[in-house]
């Protein structure tokens, strides 16, 4: 079963590309390209193995490839096309509602994880992009479920960013490395509360 779920997420990944750069500004670039189809097939294999081919599969799937095309497109062009976010988020709330984690939780997820990107973006630490995909990781994830996936995905940019400071030092250019997107954190968050459950 997970199979025929990963060679689905390769089929929906190569799809993601042209996807992807449609929504973008600028050209996406190779590497981000490249990593889309083998991610999702990835993505693919674990949410065969937690849902197998059931119903269930069907949103998650589709909000798994919401996530990478969200990703992609902050890499390329730092913003997060709304083309992508509104329709997820409604349909984010419509499975919370009939489905996982409960229409309760989903809410509670998206107003914590959304209100807090939302600040950021008051603060003008983040887009606020960022803030609508941690308000569809929120409602994905629910609540207490997204803390721990969060928690990972922040921790991974943390990672980042202080390797980004280092660069910047050692390059002694200090224009460079100076932005660090939030969407592809945010939707490893989601992809990892997607597969782990």
């Amino acid at each position: 079963m997970p199979y025929l779920a990963a060679l689905g997420g390769l089929a929906l990944g190569t799809l993601l590309i042209p996807l992807a750069a449609g929504l973008s500004r600028r050209p996406l670039p190779w590497p981000v390209a490249l990593a889309l189809p083998p991610a999702a097939a990835l993505m693919g294999g674990g949410l065969g193995l937690r849902h197998g081919l059931t119903l269930p599969l069907v949103p998650a799937a589709y909000l798994a490839a919401v996530l990478l095309g969200c990703a992609a497109v902050d890499l390329a062009d730092r913003r997060i096309p709304n083309a992508l976010t509104y329709p997820a988020i409604v349909l984010a709330m419509l499975a919370g509602a009939v489905g996982e984690p409960g229409l309760l939780p989903a809410l509670a997820g998206g107003a914590l994880a959304g209100g807090l990107w939302l600040v950021g973006y008051w603060r003008r630490w983040n887009g606020l992009g960022d803030a609508k995909l941690a308000l569809l990781v929120g409602l994905v994830l629910g609540w207490p479920g997204l803390l721990r996936p969060l928690a990972v995905g922040l921790v991974i940019a943390g990672l980042v960013a202080g390797a980004l400071l280092v660069a910047r030092r050692w390059s002694g250019d200090p224009t460079r490395y100076r932005w660090l997107p939030y969407g592809p954190y945010l939707a490893l968050a989601g992809l990892l509360g997607l597969v782990g459950g």
